[in-house]
């Protein structure tokens, strides 16, 4: 059932539990960060000892998410140990907020991370300039680029089924607009997969 609460319902905001559902994925299939970081087009440096952290930097408590934001610190940080590092920020609609990024810029570079990209993920399609140093995604490619994944990561089929789960919640409480989170990828129901209303 939907309702169910699932392993990545860690945090009260939807976008911080899509933000722990890819980051916690990662983390757990090495394998699927490195392409990952190659798909956004930061993977061309070798980096070989990758961590992964979530509403902190590396070797800092994590923090709530309230408290992360006032400090200055992004949903996610992927580093590798020599001062590079991608942030991650997470919104769920099409916009991000240019002085947040700035901050989680000049936090990460008080932690040592003075070679930082910024990932922003969003619903939709950008209206807003991109600022030098940043990436821009949809959550909507990140559950399409899972799909080439799933055949060989249970991470990765874990993470795609808490989008469908999470933009199903979302839609049925009228909290998502401007875009998706899923796409569609043909009709699932079957003899291994019963029809579900909110689903369809």
């Amino acid at each position: 059932c939907w309702l169910m609460r699932n392993i990545f319902d860690q945090y009260e905001q939807s976008e911080n539990r899509l933000t722990h559902a890819l980051v916690s994925s990662l983390d757990a299939d090495r394998r699927m960060l490195v392409d990952f970081l190659h798909w956004i087009g930061e993977g061309s440096k070798g980096k070989k000892s990758l961590s992964v952290h979530q509403q902190s930097f590396p070797g800092t408590e994590e923090v709530e998410p309230e408290e992360g934001e006032r400090r200055g610190i992004p949903d996610g940080c992927v580093a590798d140990g020599t001062g590079w590092a991608l942030l991650i920020e997470s919104k769920l609609e099409n916009r991000w907020n240019a002085s947040q990024l700035r901050r989680h810029r000049e936090t990460a570079t008080r932690h040592g991370l003075t070679d930082c990209r910024i990932l922003c993920l969003i619903v939709g399609k950008s209206k807003q300039a991109v600022p030098a140093g940043c990436i821009v995604r949809s959550w909507s490619d990140v559950y399409a680029w899972l799909g080439r994944h799933t055949a060989r990561s249970d991470w990765a089929q874990r993470c795609r089924q808490y989008f469908e789960i999470a933009e199903t919640q979302l839609v049925a409480g009228n909290r998502l607009s401007g875009g998706a989170i899923t796409v569609f990828t043909g009709i699932p129901f079957g003899d291994k997969e019963p029809y579900n209303y909110f689903q369809a």
